[in-house]
């Protein structure tokens, strides 16, 4: 046996070490019928000893093979389910920590008027004057955060439930109570009297499911756990009268809220749901308005360990919805500007290393099995990699041993190879169209890098505006495992592999492969699916590998094609900080030093970098205070002190830093969420929530810094301690911090206290 036979023999040996077990029972999510009508509090998924069972019948006959290629959603809740399950399938063998599949509980069931949508665009509404509220990237578009401002009434999530403080007799007005098995996470309003509120579902007990499985011997029933499926409500409310608020509308989604906007009468609510990932596996089908998404409403959005976004668009005032489920990269950026939504995600994936080992698979087998080859090319042109490997891999069972051994030795050269180049991440850039209740999908792209925050995105021009960062990651694809053995089953389901069918509620069929046991020739051919698989499944989140540069690209949002490029700023550095002010892209990368560039983008389609200016230390957020000035929000270069700094940014060819202010054991809550962030332009002062951490002492405060006219530019004008400080907001006279468990008010001019509202009162 030569030197690449015996490596092979010891691939699989150590792959068999490397083995995971893997419980291979899957609930489906129940549907919802048409949604209730009357109801005004949601009905609950019951806290029973046992759920409705889903029938599971052995079965060895094969589904009918889905031909058509989708371009939009996809064709069936069948095709989603079997794509899903095939890529948990693969992550299980490549020895990724899966202890548990999760069976989805209940959906919830919530009144949801069907109205149509009316046409027309949805106009924001401007605030009161006198009032400075949350934070925000598009004037006019709200953004879900712990606390809202309309007028004298300001809204602040408290102990899960929504406490609303007056400032016109500064007292509390009222307390929106969170129903129950969910907690208040997100607040928005047209700055007025409408306030739209994300409850978040609170993991409930276990309950039991059970599932029937018919073997030789006879019916058995098997039992596991069910957990709620997490869910989460959207309610409106009419706050014209603070003291008694009317819940106007109710809508449900399933999945984690993890960004929500609001533009007049339009709300946009996006949830994540468990996907096909991490140590928690979770499949089924997503809802929205306690309905089902459409097949053609879920787009299969990338390659790879996926999770399911829900997008919910409503119409406050008529109550009308629309959705999509988006499967793609977790943890996604989300930008909403003139009706046009863009869901970004980042992540590190080799999908051209799986194009190209399926391409030298199918050249390998051209003569002897021209059918199958023809056959994954064209799944590979299409984009349907999964079913390529699956088409891939029966053909490969076909082969004799030594034509086996022989690709499986090509193939693997190649992913050593791959290995050795590295990885670098990706952006995988979705948009959507928004007019009042109706959302479409226009379709994706993908660009080099990853960005860094929401503020990477911008609509220039009726051009997008994405700043990415390059890393790459070298030598990190993983050795494939083989060995998976099945547990929680019964014995007599041990001895042989069993295919079974479950039945969806809505009739459909669903074919899953319960494997135990496998011979050789079984195990060669779960090596060659792995080799293949591998470039897919293996993907980093959060981790930013080296830095290579940053690039700036012009996006046609109707398209999605790349009109223009701005590339290699900052070698070896990474973004910190993007903004778009005027005509000027203005942008933050790090490595010892903060160099501060701006681009040009007058001309959308022809980008120059104009200016350059380095200073120590960087920031982290930039907001413009004046014409030609901009704020920066940091960390000093001695990096245990905050850092404050003013640039003047007129002339972008020639900006110079005109002062900077470092303030020790105060770290502004905006270097996180920018949302912490307050600007009183009538008064020329900037409001910083931060925390307190110095020697021997922690807690809260405002920074609260004066921008001058003149040198020295900047004055720490003062330090209001409160604990639990998240938001200032100001009306009229006012000046009021918003505080974990209360609300301080302070006089706008003087800065004195006024009063203090407990939110227990």
């Amino acid at each position: 046996m030569g030197f690449e036979g015996k490596r092979l023999q010891a691939l699989i040996v150590v792959a068999l070490v490397l083995g995971v077990l893997a419980p291979l029972v899957i609930h489906m999510l129940p549907f919802g019928g048409e949604a209730a009508r009357g109801v005004e509090e949601p009905q609950h998924a019951p806290r029973a000893e046992k759920a409705g069972g889903i029938e599971v019948v052995e079965t060895i006959a094969p589904l009918e093979k889905a031909t058509t290629i989708q371009t939009g959603g996809v064709e069936s809740y069948k095709q989603l389910l079997e794509t899903l399950e095939a890529q948990r399938v693969l992550i299980r063998d490549l020895g990724s920590p899966l202890p548990v599949i999760r069976p989805l509980g209940a959906t919830v069931t919530v009144a949801t008027p069907t109205a149509t949508p009316e046409a027309g665009e949805a106009v924001a509404k401007a605030p009161s004057g006198g009032v400075i509220g949350t934070n925000v990237q598009v004037v006019g578009v709200d953004e879900s955060d712990v606390a809202d401002i309309m007028g004298p009434l300001v809204a602040s999530i408290h102990d899960g439930n929504v406490v609303l403080y007056s400032l016109e007799d500064l007292s509390v007005a009222s307390v929106i109570k969170a129903p129950e098995g969910f907690r208040a996470w997100g607040l928005m309003s047209n700055g007025k009297d409408v306030l739209v509120v994300l409850f978040k579902s609170v993991r409930g007990p276990e309950s039991v499911v059970t599932i029937k499985v018919k073997v030789e011997s006879g019916d058995k029933e098997l039992e596991i756990p069910m957990v709620k499926a997490p869910a989460t409500l959207v309610k409106v409310y009419d706050v014209t009268d603070p003291a008694s608020p009317v819940e106007m509308h109710s809508f449900e989604m399933s999945g984690w809220p993890v960004a929500a906007r609001m533009e007049g009468d339009a709300v946009i609510v996006v949830t994540q749901g468990a996907g096909v990932s991490g140590r928690q596996v979770e499949i089924g089908v997503p809802s929205v308005g306690g309905r089902p998404v459409p097949p053609t409403r879920i787009i299969l959005g990338a390659p790879g360990p996926v999770k399911p976004l829900n997008v919910l668009v409503a119409n406050v005032s008529t109550g009308s919805i629309d959705s999509y489920t988006l499967y793609t990269f977790p943890n996604p950026r989300i930008y909403y500007n003139s009706g046009y939504l863009v869901v970004a995600a980042s992540g590190f994936t080799t999908e051209p290393i799986a194009r190209e080992l399926l391409k030298a698979y199918a050249d390998a087998i051209a003569e002897v099995d021209p059918e199958a080859s023809s056959r994954i090319l064209e799944l590979v042109e299409s984009g349907r990699l999964f079913k390529a490997i699956e088409v891939a891999v029966e053909s490969f069972k076909r082969l004799d041993k030594e034509a086996k051994t022989e690709i499986l030795n090509m193939l693997s050269r190649k992913l050593m190879r791959a290995a050795k180049e590295g990885l670098e991440d990706a952006t995988m850039l979705h948009v959507f169209k928004v007019d009042s209740s109706r959302i479409e999908y226009i379709g994706s792209t993908r660009l080099p890098g990853s960005l860094l925050d929401q503020f990477a995105v911008e609509l220039k021009d009726g051009y997008l505006v994405v700043a990415t960062t390059l890393h790459k990651v070298r030598g990190v694809i993983p050795l494939p495992a083989i060995d998976v053995r099945i547990i929680n089953l019964p014995p007599e389901m041990r001895v042989k592999d069993h295919t079974v069918v479950v039945k969806l509620p809505t009739g459909e069929l669903v074919t899953i492969v319960l494997t135990s046991e496998a011979g050789e020739d079984e195990e060669l051919a779960r090596v060659f699916r792995n080799i293949l698989a591998t470039p897919l499944l293996f993907v980093f989140y959060d981790i930013r590998g080296v830095p290579e540069y940053t690039n700036v690209y012009i996006v046609s949002p109707e398209d999605l094609e790349v009109k223009a490029s701005v590339e290699g700023i900052g070698e070896g550095m990474r973004l910190y900080a993007a903004r778009l002010w005027g005509d000027m892209l203005f942008i933050v990368s790090y490595r010892l030093v903060d160099p501060l560039y701006a681009v040009d983008l007058s001309d959308p389609l022809n980008p120059r970098l104009v200016g350059k200016l380095k200073v120590p230390g960087f920031s982290e957020y930039l907001h413009p205070v004046s014409e030609g000035l901009l704020l920066g929000v940091g960390i000093s270069e001695k990096r245990w002190a905050s850092k404050v700094s003013l640039y003047k940014v007129i002339d972008p060819v020639n900006m110079e830093e005109l002062a900077s202010m470092e303030i020790e054991g105060l770290w502004p809550l905006a270097l996180k969420d920018y949302h912490a962030f307050a600007y009183d332009p009538e008064y020329q002062r900037v409001f910083l929530p931060s925390a307190l951490n110095r020697f021997m002492k922690t807690g809260s405060a405002v920074i609260v810094v004066k921008v001058l006219g003149s040198e020295p530019w900047l004055d720490l004008e003062k330090v209001v301690e409160v604990e639990g400080a998240l938001r200032v907001f100001a009306w009229n006279n006012y000046v009021a911090i918003v505080a974990k468990d209360k609300l301080v008010v302070l006089d706008r001019a003087s800065l004195e206290e006024v009063e203090v509202i407990e939110a227990a009162r």
